[in-house]
């Protein structure tokens, strides 16, 4: 799958990213909320996880546009804006196991099945403790 993964954390970004290269994803990364556009163009991403707390995004206004584009978003953080849309997006709470980030992104729709996951309700947080 190609998975646009946006991070404000270098660091744990690189960590993600290896953990989904591993599971045979293929993974674009940003650190800022600026560069996810250029991302887009192209072939664009099957599914994107994105942290909440990214420089320069305006959360309604990227989540809605993933929203038009049909592409489905795992959102890391906090709780959604009221604006997502629930039926193609997943919260996924910090912090979290690299399985539950694998079910997240199994959950999303259309995707396919990943190794040793469980299904999770549309618009249900994800690794609430």
């Amino acid at each position: 799958m190609r998975i646009l993964l946006a991070a404000p954390d270098r660091d744990i970004l690189m960590c993600y990213e290896r953990l989904l290269s591993q599971e045979g994803h293929e993974v674009t990364t940003a650190f800022d909320g600026m560069q996810i556009p250029q991302l887009l163009a192209g072939s664009g991403p099957e599914a994107v996880i994105l942290d909440l707390d990214l420089p320069g995004l305006d959360r309604s206004r990227i989540l809605r546009m993933f929203a038009e584009d049909n592409i489905p978003v795992v959102a890391l953080g906090e709780a959604l804006p009221e604006n997502a849309d629930a039926k193609n997006t997943r919260s996924l709470r910090y912090p979290f196991l690299p399985e539950e980030l694998f079910a997240a992104l199994e959950a999303l729709p259309g995707k396919r099945s990943l190794p040793g996951t469980a299904d999770a309700a549309p618009g249900k947080d994800i690794g609430e403790r």
